[in-house]
C-alpha cells in the first residue's frame, strides 16, 4: 500500500497514524493489532529505517496489511509491526497541497456538517447513522487554536460559513501553543473507536495542514 501520511496525532501515550492510499484515493488509517492501546502505533512503528519519524505529507509504503475495520471505524488497516521497517519512505508530497486534495476527490463539502453533526461530538444514535465513517478532511477559512482551562489544546474552526467550537487538538505541534489564529487550512478530522466514559464519541483534530494560501492573523 502507497500513502501520503496525513496524521501522526497523539493517541493513548502512542500515535493515530492516517493517510491517504494512493491507489484507491480514500483515506485510511493504519493501527496495530494492540487492543490495550486502542490500536495505536508506537514510535519504533513510524520511524524509519534511518531512525527519523515519518512526518505528514511523507509519501510511504506500508509494510504488509490487512482491511480490519471496526463499526466506528470502517477506514482501519491492521498493519503487520513484526517486520521492520513498517514504513519505507518514497519521498514528500511537495507544491500545492489544495490541488493534490481537490484532484483526489478527498475534500469534504463545505456545506456538510463537521463529522456528522454541529455538535463538537456524537451520541450513541449519531455514530450508528454516520455509517462507521471516522475520518474525514474539510477544507476551513479560519481555525483559532487555544487552550482550555485544563490546558488542553482546543479549536474554534469556520468551514464554509458554518462555525464550529470546542474540537479538541490531538496535533502535537500545537500541545505547547497558548493561542493562534490563521486562515485558509486543511483539517485531517477523526473520530475514537469507543465512546468517552460519558458516552460521547468527541471529534479530533488530528492534523492542521496550511495552505500557501494561510494567513496568520492576530488574536
Amino acid at each position: 500500500m502507497r500513502v501520503v501520511i496525513l496524521a501522526t496525532s497523539a493517541k493513548h501515550k502512542g500515535f493515530c497514524v492516517a493517510g491517504l492510499d494512493l491507489d484507491t484515493n480514500r483515506l485510511v488509517r493504519l493501527v496495530s493489532d494492540d487492543a490495550s492501546t486502542h490500536f495505536a502505533m508506537e514510535l519504533r512503528d513510524i520511524s524509519y529505517a534511518n531512525g527519523q519519524q515519518c512526518k505528514p505529507l511523507d509519501i510511504v509504503t506500508v509494510n504488509t496489511v490487512r482491511y480490519k475495520p471496526l463499526e466506528t471505524q470502517i477506514e482501519n488497516f491492521e498493519v503487520n509491526c513484526r517486520i521492520r521497517p513498517v514504513l519505507r519512505f518514497e519521498s514528500r508530497l511537495d507544491g500545492d497541497i489544495y490541488k493534490f486534495f481537490y484532484t483526489r476527490g478527498v475534500i469534504e463539502d463545505k456545506n456538510s456538517l463537521f463529522l456528522g453533526s454541529q455538535r463538537h461530538f456524537l451520541n450513541e444514535y449519531e455514530i450508528k447513522r454516520y455509517g462507521g465513517k471516522s475520518l474525514a478532511l474539510y477544507l476551513a477559512r479560519g481555525v483559532y487554536i487555544y487552550k482550555n482551562d485544563y490546558g488542553k489544546a482546543k479549536a474554534i474552526v469556520l468551514i464554509g460559513t458554518n462555525l464550529y467550537e470546542n474540537i479538541s487538538v490531538t496535533d502535537q505541534k500545537f500541545f505547547g501553543v497558548t493561542k493562534v489564529k490563521f486562515t485558509n487550512s486543511f483539517l485531517l478530522v477523526s473520530l475514537p473507536d469507543v465512546p468517552f466514559s460519558d458516552g460521547k464519541y468527541y471529534k479530533f483534530i488530528a492534523n492542521i495542514m496550511r495552505t500557501q494560501y494561510s494567513i496568520t492573523m492576530k488574536c
